[in-house]
């Protein structure tokens, strides 16, 4: 178990769960899956990669890489509501549904795929979309944004040198019943969900 402290001078500098709105879009930085993709190739579930891409998608799985640069220029950009996607997109964007009490629509073939994930999911037999969506550990971030901020968060996000671009997954509802969907899913999706 690891916990983690944190402070910061002006409260106003930070971005939670709970601020999404009804009309803002949601976006996700840098790739998803890589590191639901670098575990099944260390856990010897997959192997079907070069060596160059096995060893990526390993490091991805075994040295994730906060995007804190991005978190602060997404928060300066205007950012409504944010989360670090530990437990996966399903899971943590229903954190931020429920918090805020809206519903997020996300669009499963917008999803940015990590390097190696197709081959992976495809050695597991489930969609490329589903194994990004639902893996944890990638340590991206969910964000909601008014549509009004995008150019500039695009512009914050451009201006850090090798970091990670956004992409524009989905957007938020008002809803009776806060929660998450994904078009194209058969099923409703999770992620991992902690216990007590």
């Amino acid at each position: 178990s690891v916990t983690v402290v944190g402070w910061v001078d002006d409260p106003g500098e930070l971005v939670g769960r709970e601020g999404a709105r009804e009309g803002d879009i949601v976006g996700v930085t840098g790739a998803l899956g890589g590191a639901g993709a670098g575990l099944a190739v260390l856990e010897g579930r997959a192997a079907g990669l070069s060596p160059e891409g096995t060893e990526r998608t390993r490091a991805r799985a075994a040295r994730p890489v906060p995007r804190l640069q991005e978190g602060r220029a997404l928060a300066l950009a205007g950012a409504s509501a944010m989360i670090d996607i530990s437990d996966g997109l399903a899971t943590d964007a229903r954190h931020i549904a429920l918090a805020s009490h809206v519903s997020l629509r996300i669009d499963l073939k917008l999803l940015p795929l990590g390097e190696g994930v197709e081959q992976v999911a495809s050695e597991l037999g489930v969609e490329p979309q589903l194994l990004a969506a639902q893996a944890g550990e990638d340590y991206e971030l969910c964000v909601c944004v008014a549509p009004a901020a995008r150019g500039v968060v695009e512009e914050a996000l451009a201006g850090i040198a090798g970091g990670a671009p956004i992409t524009w997954i989905g957007h938020v509802e008002g809803s009776p019943n806060p929660d998450v969907s994904f078009a194209g899913a058969v099923t409703p999706l999770t992620g991992y969900e902690h216990t007590l």
